[in-house]
Parts: structure tokens; C-alpha cells; sequence
């Protein structure tokens, strides 16, 4: 069989492009009326609201909350004498608030609670063998936090032992001495030498923030490569392509069925982003529990107006879609090779092998690499596509590398889509066994040579 296409050096016209309105259209109907991708998003949102209560039931004490008390009264029944300077000097947070050593019984104490939402009663008192217990209480309608039970707990206790050390004989400036301030911190070994080494910035939240990337990466590139094959090989199989191709050039087809996938995954996208929110409008309603900005960032997702600049989420988005172009026009390539729906497996491989190429080597380099290796990382195509917008993130490269970085892969690009433009047709027509990289080649060859068919 002899095919016929465009040569290497051609320039693409507008009338190349002709029709992709059309593919665009035909194909995201084709995405909203398929069952099997009804279902995905169903199953995406429904698996999204499960991690969001997940999240916020194991993240629960992670979040960073406030001392909330304005009056803590003390019930001492312990016999030593307790100061309420001990109790305030425990933290910063304690300064303001109303200390009070109770003269009057613990009944009529825990009567005053039901009428002061921001009070806390502590009780101590003696038990079996001449131990203390410090036993906190709120009244019905507290809205005190936990956070502040377990800090005037702690500050009760301290002051408890402040004052056995007093009666003991020991003098103010010796306990001074005893109880000063002293923090200890952990440097593995690869953080020492990277600190000897002023390597990379951020030490071990450079790889997280690689490693939370790149996930998000490949987990687009898989998932709209896989909707891309498959559309590919079902028109192909349907017959409904060789229609298409009378009026529509074949870039065209390929650019049309790529822009209906990344429009059909940005869809999935806001799904699951509602699905989240529906969650936490649900979680701060309903339940005891509470999802909160504070939340995120205590599991790592910033939302803050400091957290993520404009230009760093265009930086991002460029990346992302230069690199969602680059693999899908690679996946559209490798599907048109199919001829049936048992070959799919194999083109959806080519690329998840792509894909994780450079996944693995952002993960490595952000463990073992050095600036020098990241920065010429940043600049290979399909790997740069997982490393560059996190080394410029980190500093590890300007915004001029970052910009010839960009200029590569668009390159990359489009060579993809003047190769597609020159094979596609070819292919969408070719039944038979799938077409190897050999033989795709030589299927170039011959287009470049203008053989007709």
C-alpha cells in the first residue's frame, strides 16, 4: 500500500487546521454520551468526597487551632500552694486570661460553667497514694477547643510541680535555671551534605513538592491518553473515521480529538473539585467535625494568598499543557497504529512508559541530583516537563531558562504534530497488525517522498 502526506519541511496552513471545530464537538459528545465515561467521573467524585473525609477525620488533630479560653478557674484540693503566675507563665497564649484560684466548693463552680461559654474549671485533687489528678471541666454550652483543655491542663501540672520544688526549699532562680527553654532538631546525613554542598534549596520539601507534581502530571497524561487511544481505535473500527477524513485533513482530526479530551479532563476536573466541596460544605454542617483552610495546610496544601503566586500557577499551567499536547499527540499517534480494541493495551503502554520515564527521573534527581543536573533536566524535553516548573518554583533556575525550557518542548511539539500530520491519515486507514516504529518510519519515508496511493 502507498500513502500520501505532507512533507517534513512543508509549513502547516490554515487549512490543515479546517474541521477541527467539528472533530472537537463530534468527540466531547462522544466522551458525555459513553457509559464507561459517565461511570469514571461518577466513581472520580464519589472517590474524591471519600478522601476528603479521610482527610479531615485522620487530619483532625494536625490542625494548628488557637487558644480559645478567656477564665480558668482553679479547684485546689491538693494542699500546696499554687501560683497563678506559675499557671500564665506556661505560654504566651495563657497572658490574658482570667486565672482564678477558687475559693468557694467545686459545685458551685461547675454551676458558673453553663453560664460562661469561654470558662474552664480544673479540679485537682488527691487520689490513692498520694498522687494528683488534674481533672478538666466545661460547661453545657462551652465553646471551649480541646487544644485549649490539653494546654491549661499542662500549665496546672507544671505549676503543681513548680510549687512541690518551692516547698522543697529550692529557690526561684535555681528553678529558672532547671526549667529553661532548650529545642532539639534532627539533620539526616543527606541533608548535611547537601547543606556542605549548598545544593538544593528546600531539602526534603524540594522532593514532596516534586513528588506532589508529578503525581498530578502523570495521572493526566494516563488517564486522557487512555480516552485518546480508545476514541482513536473505536472510530477506526467503527468505519466512522474513513467519513470523517473526506472532509476533515488529518491534524485536523487529531488536534480536534485532543482539545475535546483536555476539555472532557478539565470537566473531571471541576467534578472533582465540587465533589470535595460538597464534602466539606456537608463535614462543617452536619457532623462534629470541621474542614477548614487550616486543614489543608496541615497536610501540606496551601491556600493562602501567600501560599501560590499568578505568575507560579501560569508557570504551572504552561508546563502542564505543553506537556499534556506532547503526549497526546504521541498517544494519538500510537493509537491510530491499532487496528482493533486488543491493541490498545500496547499504544497506551508506549506512552505510560514515557510518562513514567520522566516521573522517576524528577523523583530521583530531586533526591540525588545536584543544581547543575536539575537545571539541564529542566531543559530535556519530556522530562523537563515534571522538573522545570519545581526548580523554578525552588529557584533553581530563572525565569529565562525557564522560558527556553518552554521554547524546547513547544518545539517538540510541533514536530509531534507535523509527524502526526504527515502519518495520521496512513494510519486511520491501515487495518491489519499494529504498525510498529519501524514501519511508522517507513511510512514517513514514503510521504516524505510523495508516493500517492
Amino acid at each position: 500500500m502507498k500513502y500520501s502526506s505532507r512533507w517534513w519541511g512543508e509549513t502547516m496552513t490554515r487549512s490543515d487546521f479546517a474541521g477541527t471545530g467539528k472533530v472537537f464537538s463530534f468527540t466531547l459528545a462522544q466522551y458525555l454520551k459513553s457509559k464507561s465515561a459517565i461511570s469514571m467521573m461518577v466513581l472520580m467524585v464519589v472517590l474524591a468526597s471519600v478522601c476528603t473525609i479521610i482527610m479531615v477525620s485522620s487530619s483532625a488533630n494536625m490542625i494548628p487551632v488557637s487558644f480559645n479560653a478567656d477564665r480558668a478557674v482553679i479547684i485546689n484540693e491538693s494542699g500546696h500552694d499554687i501560683r497563678t503566675e506559675d499557671i500564665a507563665g506556661f505560654t504566651p497564649e495563657l497572658a490574658g486570661v482570667d486565672i482564678v484560684i477558687a475559693e468557694e466548693d467545686f459545685a458551685s463552680v461547675l454551676r458558673q460553667l453553663d453560664s460562661r461559654p469561654g470558662s474552664v474549671a480544673l479540679l485537682i485533687e488527691k487520689v490513692d497514694d498520694g498522687e494528683l489528678s488534674v481533672t478538666p471541666y466545661t460547661g453545657a454550652g462551652s465553646t471551649v477547643n480541646s487544644y485549649t483543655i490539653f494546654l491549661l491542663s499542662n500549665a496546672v501540672t507544671e505549676a503543681i510541680s513548680l510549687a512541690r520544688l518551692r516547698e522543697a526549699g529550692i529557690g526561684d532562680e535555681q528553678i529558672d535555671s532547671a526549667f529553661a527553654p532548650f529545642s532539639v532538631s534532627s539533620l539526616s546525613y543527606n541533608q548535611y551534605m547537601r547543606r556542605q554542598e549548598d545544593g538544593l534549596p528546600g531539602g526534603e520539601s524540594y522532593f514532596w513538592m516534586t513528588y506532589a507534581y508529578s503525581i498530578i502530571v502523570i495521572m493526566l497524561v494516563i488517564f486522557s491518553t487512555s480516552y485518546i487511544v480508545r476514541s482513536v481505535v473505536e472510530e477506526k473500527a467503527s468505519k466512522l473515521v474513513e467519513l470523517l477524513m473526506v472532509s476533515v485533513k488529518p491534524l485536523a482530526l487529531l488536534l480536534g480529538k485532543i482539545l475535546a479530551t483536555m476539555c472532557f479532563m478539565v470537566l473531571n476536573m471541576f467534578l472533582l473539585f465540587l465533589g470535595v466541596a460538597f464534602t466539606a460544605v456537608v463535614i462543617n454542617n452536619f457532623t462534629d467535625m470541621s474542614f477548614s483552610p487550616e486543614m489543608l495546610a496541615a497536610v501540606g496544601i496551601n491556600l493562602t494568598s501567600g501560599g501560590a503566586g499568578i505568575l507560579l500557577i501560569l508557570v504551572v499551567l504552561i508546563s502542564v499543557v505543553l506537556g499534556y499536547l506532547t503526549f497526546s499527540i504521541i498517544g494519538g499517534i500510537a493509537g491510530a497504529c491499532c487496528s482493533n480494541m486488543e491493541q490498545i493495551g500496547a499504544a497506551v503502554n508506549i506512552v505510560s512508559f514515557l510518562a513514567l520515564f520522566g516521573y522517576l527521573t524528577a523523583l530521583f534527581s530531586s533526591i540525588f541530583g545536584s543544581r547543575e543536573l536539575l537545571a539541564v533536566f529542566s531543559l530535556l524535553p519530556v522530562v523537563s516537563i515534571f522538573v522545570a516548573p519545581v526548580t523554578y518554583a525552588s529557584g533553581i533556575i530563572g525565569f529565562g531558562l525557564l522560558l527556553v525550557s518552554w521554547l524546547l518542548q513547544a518545539v517538540v511539539v510541533a514536530l509531534l504534530a507535523a509527524f502526526g500530520a504527515r502519518v495520521y491519515g496512513a494510519l486511520l486507514i491501515h487495518k491489519g497488525n499494529r504498525v510498529g516504529l519501524r514501519q511508522l518510519f517507513s511510512i514517513a519515508g514514503d510521504a516524505k517522498r510523495g508516493v500517492q496511493a
